[in-house]
């Protein structure tokens, strides 16, 4: 048997301890499964206030970036994130082509580069602990008017370097990163958006 203290009153509780890690289990896999339709629900929401209320719930359901449900959960034996191997988001935004790029004033590049930092950190929010191991990016631009290949990566620089001040990038280095790109037409404005995929990949062990 094993003592698990009540966080009310300080008292300690006799319980199993097999029964009490399937009972945490089943806690981490309820939250997983209502994050997992949050997510849904906000790709199809339209106005901006339900989208930003969205974004706060679904966060809230991520204990790599709420300390509070992660210290909840480490307090009832779940002390490891499974989600923080893999997660998804969707941002309402699509980077500027690399040509209008090139044609912007310095200080309108700058502007834009903090618009896509304040993007991503109301989006993916900040892990507890900024990443140091090599990730794959799957990015997935919806817009009206898709670039080529090169131009595309190009273009992702300002989402790669808001990635890496996050914490959710070491480096946009080969070393650090595998990248896949592609654009999508998206003849709808409003719905114009980037879709990032982001897993953890195993550490390189150098010789």
């Amino acid at each position: 048997m094993g003592v698990v203290r009540d966080a009310r009153d300080g008292r300690g509780t006799m319980v199993a301890p097999g029964r009490f890690h399937v009972a945490a289990r089943e806690l981490w896999d309820l939250i997983e499964w209502i994050r997992d339709k949050l997510e849904r629900l906000e790709r199809t929401a339209e106005e901006g206030l339900t989208r930003s209320s969205l974004h706060s719930l679904i966060r809230a359901c991520d204990a790599a970036t709420n300390p509070r449900l992660h210290a909840a959960l480490e307090s009832v034996g779940v002390s490891k994130v499974p989600s923080a191997a893999a997660r998804s988001w969707t941002i309402r935004k699509v980077p500027l082509s690399l040509n209008r790029t090139l044609r912007m004033h310095w200080s309108a590049r700058r502007r834009e580069a903090r618009a896509w930092r304040h993007q991503v950190r109301s989006v993916c929010g900040r892990p507890r602990l900024r990443t140091s191991i090599r990730v794959a990016l799957e990015i997935t631009v919806h817009r009206r008017r898709p670039q080529d290949p090169d131009n595309s990566i190009a273009s992702l620089k300002p989402v790669l370097d808001s990635l890496v001040r996050e914490g959710w990038l070491r480096d946009d280095a080969w070393k650090w990163l595998d990248l896949k790109c592609s654009e999508v037409p998206e003849p709808r404005r409003g719905l114009e958006r980037t879709e990032i995929r982001w897993t953890a990949l195993p550490q390189i062990h150098e010789a």
